[in-house]
């Protein structure tokens, strides 16, 4: 039997490897998500910057990287994170 896991699912495993301080296993799982066609959408961008955060600076140019990717018209306001306007 094959489990078919949700953008949510994703999601908690994501921000649960970046809270618990396992940037490289978080940034991994987002990549398999990408592999397998599943869209991201805005918590699991705050999930891969949060394992960016959770590690300090030797992570910053892995987050410019997710950033610079991103298919979604992200915008950042008073520390939030949205999707932008069409």
């Amino acid at each position: 039997m094959t489990i078919s896991w949700n953008v949510g699912d994703w999601n908690s495993m994501i921000s649960g490897l970046a809270t618990h301080g396992l940037a490289y296993d978080a940034f991994e799982m987002f990549r398999k998500m990408e592999r397998m066609d599943i869209e991201p959408n805005e918590i699991t961008f705050l999930g891969v910057l949060s394992a960016c955060s959770h590690r300090g600076a030797g992570h910053l140019e892995k987050a410019l990287k997710v950033l610079q990717d991103c298919p979604l018209k992200l915008m950042f306001w008073h520390g939030r994170l949205f999707l932008a306007p069409a």
